[in-house]
This record gives C-alpha cells, structure tokens and sequence, in this order.
C-alpha cells in the first residue's frame, strides 16, 4: 500500500482477522462437564460400542436423571445402533424437548425418514433447519434420508441448511467487496506498477489480496465482514513489515477503509483507502495519509487496477 508507496505499491492487501466461523461442527449434544460416576459409567459403555449395556445404563441414567438430555440422546442413539428404531423414537424426542439444539432436532427427522414417516421426517428437518443445522454435508449423504430427498419439500430443507453452513455465500454485505476479486494489472498514469490476484476464499467469508510490485515489493491481506460490528475489517502485511490495520464500509460505489498504517521504529500513520467499483474490468485505487491526527490529509497513492483478460469474465465462484 504505501509505506511511501512507491515501487512499492503495496496495494491495500487485507489481512483480515479471520472469523469465518461458520462451520457446523456438533456431532452430538456435548457432555455435562461435571458427569456423575453412572454417567462416566454409561459414557464409557457408549464410547466402547458396547450398545446392550449402553442401552441399560442410559435407561437407568435416565430414571435417576430425568432431565439428563445427553443421556436420553444416547440411549436412543444406542437404541439406533442395535437397529431397535422404533424405541429410539422416544428418547430422541425426549432428548430434542431437553437440548432443543440442532442435532438433536436433526437425528429424530432422520430416524422418521429411516421409518419412512415423510412428514415427521420434514417436521423435526425443519426444527433442525431452523435451529441453525449446518450439516451440509451430513445431510446430502445421509442413507436414512434415500427416501425423502425426491420431495420437493426435501430441497427447500436443503437450501436453509447450506444457507447456514455457507452463510458468506448469501450475504449481501459479505459479496460486497466481490468487484475486486481476479486477476489485475496495476497502473498508475498508464503505466504497470504491479499485479495483484484477488481470492475468494473459505465459501466466499474472506477475500485474499496477493500482491506484487513491480520493483520487489509484496504483500497479502484479507478481507471480511464482520457481521456483528457490521463493518469491514482487513489487515494488510507487507514483505518489509508495514502493516495497515483498517475497518471500513461499502457505500456508494466506494469501499472506503480508514485506520492506521504500522511501521517498526515510527509512530502509527492515520490512513484513509477507497477502492472505487468503476467498471467490471476497473477498479480505482486511492490512499490518502495524515500524520497531525486528521486535521490534513496528503493523497499519496492513486491507480487504477485493470482487469487481465483471462479473468475478464469472471468475477464471481
């Protein structure tokens, strides 16, 4: 970007803090923290697959302990594995009523389309859905699901749950940096400073800055949303350790980040960058710097990025 920008050109490469948080990641409800010696008992029979002695100890767990979800999740879930479907009916209900997490919800409509029970099966789906299931994956290769994934209703399951496992993908806000992302040539008063390959990374949550200056300098960053702050964030790392740690907005056109440009050995530099969206194969490129607090400001860097023609026509994955 600039640390006087010069050969330099270090165009603002998002280093963005990561977050991307989005993956699924819940196998099954999770452990009381503190399990008493008849659940560490029980647990260590279901770790083992020992299902008949899972099955007695959770029925035992479970009388003892009503209100256990975990332990009536297990007991329906050894239930399942001794191919006993029809009891596992129960417990997993009882377990869902208890966590009313995902997996649960998600496990009982899987158990109903097993059973070949379509509209208790897209009943508890949709719980599932709704509750936040991101189990993509799971979901598309499960084999109790063989049955149902003909119904129509079966699609519309399967676009709210990628929505939450892929949520960047169907944001608005997270695609509002995407007139960036290709491959550009860099160019200030005609002519080429440098290139840089901008990527859509982690299912569309971070956008990738790979830059390379004409006289030697380069520099990543990363771009993303943040959805909670509802603000953009990057941070950008150069091969000479100039660092700019920025958050921004989309307005108008104009991507604008402001923050403060890092040096080793000199005090932090306030910096205002505009990535202008002009034309499906430009992009303006502006920096402007102050170093009395904002008072004034000195434009230090403008070019414009052209789009190479490979990636002329590809702008979006």
């Amino acid at each position: 970007m600039t640390g006087s920008r010069l050969e330099l050109i270090c165009p603002l490469l998002f280093l963005s803090l990561l977050l991307s948080t989005t993956a699924f990641a819940q196998s099954q409800p999770t452990a009381a923290s503190n399990p008493s010696p008849a659940a560490q008992a029980a647990n260590a029979l279901y770790q083992a697959q020992r299902w008949d002695e899972a099955v007695k100890a959770y029925d035992t767990l479970t009388k003892t302990d009503p209100n256990n979800g975990q332990a009536w999740f297990r007991l329906g879930s050894s239930l399942m594995s001794l191919n006993k479907y029809e009891p596992a009916i129960a417990p997993l209900e009882r377990a869902a009523a208890i966590l009313q997490g995902p997996m649960a919800y998600y496990t009982v409509g899987s158990l109903y389309a097993k059973l070949n029970n379509q509209e208790k099966a897209f009943e508890w789906l949709n719980k599932a859905a709704g509750a936040g299931f991101g189990g993509l994956a799971r979901l598309r290769n499960d084999p109790n699901l063989a049955g149902v994934r003909d119904d129509t209703r079966y699609k519309t399951v399967e676009a709210a749950v990628e929505r939450v496992a892929r949520p960047c993908k169907y944001s608005t806000e997270a695609r509002q940096l995407d007139f960036w992302v290709g491959e550009w040539d860099a160019q200030v008063n005609g002519q080429s400073v440098g290139t840089n390959v901008i990527e859509r990374v982690e299912e569309g949550c971070l956008i990738m800055e790979n830059w390379a200056g004409n006289g030697g300098a380069t520099g990543k960053s990363m771009n993303f949303y943040n959805p909670v702050l509802k603000k953009w964030r990057q941070t950008y790392m150069s091969n000479n350790q100039i660092i700019w740690e920025m958050s921004g907005e989309y307005k108008d056109g104009i991507m604008q980040y402001d923050g403060e440009m890092i040096s080793a050995g000199s005090q932090p530099i306030m910096v205002r960058v505009k990535f202008y969206n002009q034309a499906p194969e430009r992009v303006r490129h502006t920096q402007e710097n102050s170093t009395d607090g904002g008072r004034t400001w000195t434009n230090v860097w403008d070019a414009t990025y052209v789009r190479k023609k490979t990636t002329a026509a590809s702008t979006t994955r």
